[in-house]
């Protein structure tokens, strides 16, 4: 009688050791999950940061093409096909009577 009062004993202890090491587990999975989303914020932050946008130029839905247009024409150059037609907007290419935008 005594040795199955000390398996039962036993396996007390270790459903309550096995209870314990569940919980870390868990909470384990838990940090490197929060670990990984603030990398993919980081990662994101580093993007936008890379965008080199003037912020006050984007809270005006006005300027907000403008602004989408010269980062076009930079990134194309002198090869823009980009055109501003006075007091319309923008187009591609060049027709006769349009003043092309310095």
């Amino acid at each position: 009688m005594g040795r199955e009062r000390e398996l039962a004993e036993l396996d007390q202890w270790l459903h309550e050791v096995w209870r314990l090491c569940s919980r870390c587990q868990e909470g384990l999975r838990r940090i490197e999950e929060e670990h990984k989303h603030i990398d993919q914020l980081l990662k994101t932050l580093d993007n936008f940061a890379a965008l080199n946008i003037d912020l006050g130029l984007l809270a005006s839905s006005k300027r907000f093409l403008d602004v989408h247009i010269g980062k076009l024409r930079r990134k194309l150059g002198d090869a823009s096909p980009i055109v501003t037609v006075w007091g319309v907007g923008y187009k591609v290419g060049p027709t006769p009577g349009d003043r092309p935008s310095s």
